[in-house]
């Protein structure tokens, strides 16, 4: 009972894990922010053109898909600040589901949704909504006023270069990045 009294009242260190964790602001123009630019720009929910008036509750549901650029060597060095070759080339297409819903006879709402189905080790899930509405300036002249969010969420197995499975394992001792380098097994 003494003991467990000394111990309770005595300002002891305390003994815990290392770990890695936080949120660290990139610089607009490092590498591993213009890999994460690249690729949410291209589920950006963008329109072709101005929407069309088609008036309230007509539901236009859809499929769209497009190419994914395959990235030169050089632009998948995205890594701790440039120092690693990242495999971000796993899939060539991308496509989703889409409608338009009309809101009233000048509005619509849009939304687009990628489920997550396992592709090329990926899994994503992503989910996008914008309205818009379109006015004319002019004759033939008209304009749009939209606002778009999106909201995305993947999941991917680390591989390696020549896509064989790794295993990684990361030291718990505090290094900068730009030194730090995972150990493969």
């Amino acid at each position: 009972m003494v003991v467990m009294a000394v111990w309770l009242a005595a300002p002891g260190a305390t003994f815990a894990q290392n770990l890695i964790g936080g949120t660290e602001e990139l610089e607009f123009d490092r590498p591993e922010s213009w890999g994460m630019k690249f690729f949410a720009s291209l589920s950006l929910l963008t329109s072709m053109g101005v929407p069309e008036r088609k008036g309230a509750g007509t539901i236009d549901l859809g499929f769209e898909g497009g190419l994914v650029p395959s990235l030169s060597e050089e632009q998948r060095r995205i890594g701790f600040n440039g120092t690693k070759l990242e495999n971000v080339n796993r899939s060539r297409l991308f496509g989703r589901v889409r409608s338009h819903i009309g809101l009233s006879e000048s509005t619509r709402l849009e939304l687009a949704y990628l489920p997550p189905v396992d592709i090329g080790g990926i899994k994503p899930n992503l989910f996008a909504i914008g309205i818009g509405r379109p006015f004319s300036i002019a004759e033939h002249w008209q304009l749009v006023r939209a606002a778009i969010s999106s909201s995305a969420a993947s999941r991917a197995t680390l591989l390696a270069a020549k896509t064989k499975p790794q295993r990684v394992t990361i030291s718990n001792e505090p290094r900068s990045c730009a030194r730090h380098r995972p150990t493969v097994q």
